[in-house]
Parts: structure tokens; C-alpha cells; sequence
């Protein structure tokens, strides 16, 4: 199996050597290390990783610039930003750029080797499904949602999702109609159950509702204390 390859982007060499070391006694991993976002950017496309981590605060560009010029370029690696920020106005700023999942400092190994493989099982099920030959557009109401292009087009006019938006839509779609809770979808996903794997959760429901809001015929139904149901 071919190791997968990380990008880690980190202005503190020994905390990225540090979790260098862990993720390759973890598992099969190629990582490159660079100092800075613009270094980042750079090695971003000679690399070409699977997926990157990045800090934010660093030298010349910071991870949200990074983050920017990348998704000009690229909507599908999938992309983890490492903060020490709790603010959640800060947070929101990623998702906005289109990161897939925070990470908070110090990064805790385990957890980091458990999401990127949660997010790789993801990727190899859409490269599945781009693959196979049964239908992978569908209708949500008024909307056509392409699972294979992470698109939703409604009256002519298109959505791009990133790659999460677009696994998270097409898992809710899969049950459509039935209570999905919470814990499975945070499994599914990121591999843990935590309150910051929660929050990241909301920040994505709430996205897929602001893509939806132009059928009221379409809805991500919350069941307070026990999960979400798509109504469509």
C-alpha cells in the first residue's frame, strides 16, 4: 500500500519532528516538513500531498493565506489547521476558507494519525463512487446534488462544496428521512467524539443549511440531544 503523503506545516522544527516521529511509528507515512506558509505553498505543489496540517501564526504567511491560495487551486486535499486559538470567530474563519477540521496545541499525536485516517477512508469511498457507474447525481428537492463534481445547482445556478460538505450532504442523503445521531456522523468523519469535533460538526451543519435555504422544501432537522434528520 502506498504510504500517504503529508504535508506538515509548522515554523517550530521540533515540535514538527516530534509529530513526524509519532505519525511514522503510527503509521505508513511520507511527511514533509515546511517552516512557513509560503514555504508551505510551494512544497504544496511540488509534493503534491494527500493531505495537509498546518499551524496558523508563522513567519511570511500565515496558515489562513496558505489556506487561500490553495483552495483558489484545489477544493479537494483535504486541509487541518492546528491552533491554540479558542476563539470561535477564529475558527469560523478556517471553515469559511475551507479547512476540513481543527486541530487544537499541542497536537496530540494519536488523535492527529486517527482523523487523517478517517478522512483517507472518506476520500477512497468518493474515488469509489466517482468510479462506479450507477447515478450519482440526485434531487433534493429543487436542488441536483452531484456527489461526483461536490456541486448543488438550483434555477441554473451552481454551489461548489468542498470534499467534507459534500461527504457529510451525501451521508444525511443516504438516510434521508431517518434520525442519524450525532456520534455516528462524528465517527464517520473524524474518527472521535469530542467537544471539539462537536463544534466542528455544527460549523458544517450550519453551511449545508445556508446552501440549502433557497428550498424551504429542504432541511437538515436537528433533534436536540440526539442527531439530525435530512428532510427533502
Amino acid at each position: 500500500m502506498a504510504k500517504i503523503k503529508i504535508l506538515l506545516v509548522e515554523d517550530s522544527l521540533d515540535l514538527a519532528g516530534t509529530v513526524r516521529e509519532g505519525l511514522t511509528f503510527m503509521g505508513s507515512y511520507d511527511i514533509q516538513i515546511a517552516e512557513n506558509g509560503k514555504e508551505g505553498y510551494k512544497m504544496y505543489k511540488s509534493f503534491e500531498p494527500d493531505i495537509i496540517v498546518s499551524d496558523i501564526a508563522m513567519p511570511e504567511m500565515d496558515g489562513y493565506e496558505m489556506v487561500e491560495k490553495i483552495r483558489k487551486e484545489d477544493t479537494d486535499i483535504p486541509i487541518f489547521l492546528a491552533t491554540g486559538y479558542s476563539a470561535n470567530e477564529d475558527k469560523i474563519k478556517g471553515y469559511a476558507l475551507g479547512i476540513d477540521d481543527y486541530l487544537t496545541k499541542p497536537v496530540v499525536t494519536g488523535e492527529l494519525h486517527l482523523r487523517i485516517q478517517a478522512v483517507m477512508r472518506r476520500i477512497h469511498r468518493f474515488a469509489e463512487l466517482k468510479n462506479s457507474v450507477s447515478p450519482t447525481t440526485y434531487k433534493l428537492g429543487n436542488f441536483l446534488f452531484d456527489a461526483k463534481k461536490h456541486q448543488l445547482t438550483i434555477n441554473g445556478m451552481d454551489k461548489t462544496l468542498t470534499v467534507r460538505e459534500a461527504q457529510i450532504l451525501q451521508f444525511l442523503y443516504d438516510r434521508k428521512g431517518d434520525l442519524v445521531s450525532r456520534d455516528d456522523i462524528m465517527n464517520e468523519f473524524w474518527g472521535v467524539n469530542d467537544y471539539y469535533t462537536s463544534r466542528n460538526l455544527d460549523v458544517f451543519i450550519t453551511k449545508l443549511r445556508k446552501y440549502l435555504q433557497d428550498d424551504p422544501g429542504v432541511q437538515i432537522v436537528t433533534v436536540r440531544g440526539v442527531g439530525l434528520k435530512l428532510v427533502c
